[in-house]
């Protein structure tokens, strides 16, 4: 087994020899630098991204800064001398993680609206199975299966059930829903 071994290595070594020498200096030359061109694009790639999320750090710093000051002065919509329209407005963003959700999907419960979850109930059943699953379809937790369960709110949809719970003046809490807001500020030209 050793010397087979040492033939399938040699063999190995002699075809990557044979690969090796098949490249000229011309196409050594060509992938190097196709090599630091691929580099040199990566790098700035990672800058550009690192440069897009502080400029988008610094937009919500100064659109937080704009709703605040406007709000001082009861003013959320504003025109200026060139025409051009700012209006600002908070918008909440939301995603329940999964140790939450139970307690999430009561409190929507709790508030009438459950028919914004999504449900999905599945069992699986085995071969031979088949006369069990028609039954359980007909009598379903009465058959004594346990099924599966899975159930979601669309993101969207939790959005805009907040938005109008806010709205109503319904009290919710945020870190259930793993909701946050921030300040949006638009500037139109007219």
């Amino acid at each position: 087994m050793g010397e087979h071994m040492n033939n399938i290595t040699k063999l190995f070594e002699d075809v990557s020899t044979e690969s090796f020498n098949k490249i000229d200096d011309e196409a050594l030359g060509q992938l190097g630098s196709e090599i630091e061109r691929i580099r040199s694009v990566q790098e700035q790639i990672e800058l550009t991204e690192v440069k897009v999320k502080k400029l988008k750090e610094e937009e919500q710093v100064l659109a937080d800064s704009i709703t605040d000051l406007l709000q001082s002065k009861g003013v959320s919509e504003l025109k200026l001398t060139d025409g051009s329209k700012v209006t600002t407005k908070e918008q909440l963003y939301c995603s329940i993680k999964e140790e939450n959700k139970e307690g999430a999907f009561n409190w929507v419960r709790s508030q009438g609206d459950g028919d914004i979850i999504k449900n999905i109930v599945s069992v699986d059943f085995k071969k031979g199975e088949d006369k069990v699953a028609q039954e359980f379809k007909q009598l379903a937790e009465d058959s004594g299966l346990v099924p599966n369960e899975n159930s979601s709110i669309h993101p969207s949809t939790l959005r805009s059930y907040l938005n109008a719970k806010s709205r109503d003046g319904v009290d919710f809490d945020e870190k259930l829903f793993g909701a946050f807001r921030l300040n949006k500020v638009s500037i139109k030209q007219s």
